[in-house]
């Protein structure tokens, strides 16, 4: 059969030249949710997975990576794994994809498809990429999530200075505010939801939120969750000791993902004409939870 003819690899291997032939390898897969459920279309901020249908591999190791663009690999945190061929005989016979993890996840953003591929190699070879083996359109369902995601890290400067990121949140509120110590959650919920089109409270106050949009009876991701200390972020998964993970504003005095008790949330609410996914990413998250002292 044609798909088992060999390829020539050429590689270094203790500062030497070495060549080895190796097996091609064929596989068939296909994208599914967390239930198995096939899916030809996905979204940044799901998770999905990649199950293996039919697979022809010899004496090699694989590496499993998406591709971005011809010349170009984007590896997530779960997702480069180096395994051999038994790893398909086991019960898993998938690899599970968070799509929100990626290292260069802005990039990705402009991507309108994710593909996976696979690499072959014996130990000292290059990898020699086989055919794409899966690809997906991606439809992003949530967009003010992505914005949100890309603020992490943007901080309150000490002293007299001030984040002029910070102001640009607040510029998008009824308020003029021009520093950085001043709570900016709400803000900073606003400017995500603007940022995207979406007409948010433009309140800087965080029980502005309360009566905004649509009631979630549950978390959602994206979902714009209100504490019961005047504190307002985005729902953006949960931790596996069953806190919520908010990403927020003025958080620590920064963009964080942060864990908080479920029981302090007064109210789930959602952007009118978007579809809540009630899907939400796992986080292994250990620390104190948010309360009124990290949150001004």
């Amino acid at each position: 059969m044609e798909d088992f003819y060999m390829v020539k690899v050429i590689g270094l291997y203790k500062d030497s030249e070495k060549s080895a032939t190796l097996n091609k390898v064929h596989l068939k897969a296909y994208w599914a949710d967390e239930d198995g459920n096939k899916i030809d279309k996905g979204y940044f901020g799901s998770t999905v997975r990649l199950y293996i249908e039919e697979y022809w591999a010899y004496n090699v190791l694989l590496k499993i990576f998406l591709k971005q663009e011809d010349f170009e690999e984007v590896i997530f945190l779960d997702m480069l794994k180096n395994i051999i061929p038994a790893y398909f005989f086991q019960m898993q016979n998938y690899l599970e994809v968070c799509l929100k993890q990626s290292y260069d996840y802005k990039s990705l953003l402009s991507q309108k498809e994710i593909k996976l591929c696979c690499g072959i190699s014996n130990g000292f070879g290059y990898f020699q990429e086989t055919p794409i083996i899966a690809s997906m359109p991606i439809i992003n369902k949530i967009p003010w999530m992505d914005i949100a995601i890309g603020e992490l890290g943007v901080q309150e400067v000490r002293g007299k200075k001030h984040n002029e990121r910070i102001i640009e949140y607040h510029s998008v509120t009824n308020s003029n505010f021009d520093k950085d110590e001043i709570p900016w959650c709400s803000s900073f919920v606003n400017w995500c939801l603007y940022q995207v089109g979406i007409v948010g409270t433009n309140n800087a106050l965080a029980y502005s939120w309360l009566h905004y949009g649509i009631e979630l009876n549950k978390p959602a991701y994206g979902a714009i969750a209100i504490m019961n200390y005047s504190h307002v972020g985005f729902v953006a998964g949960i931790n596996d000791d069953h806190r919520i993970i908010l990403l927020g504003g003025n958080q620590g005095d920064a963009v964080t993902l942060s864990p908080n008790s479920s029981k302090l949330v007064k109210s789930y609410r959602y952007p009118i004409g978007f579809t809540p996914d009630y899907n939400l990413p796992k986080y292994h998250l250990k620390g104190r939870s948010l309360d009124v002292s990290s949150t001004r």
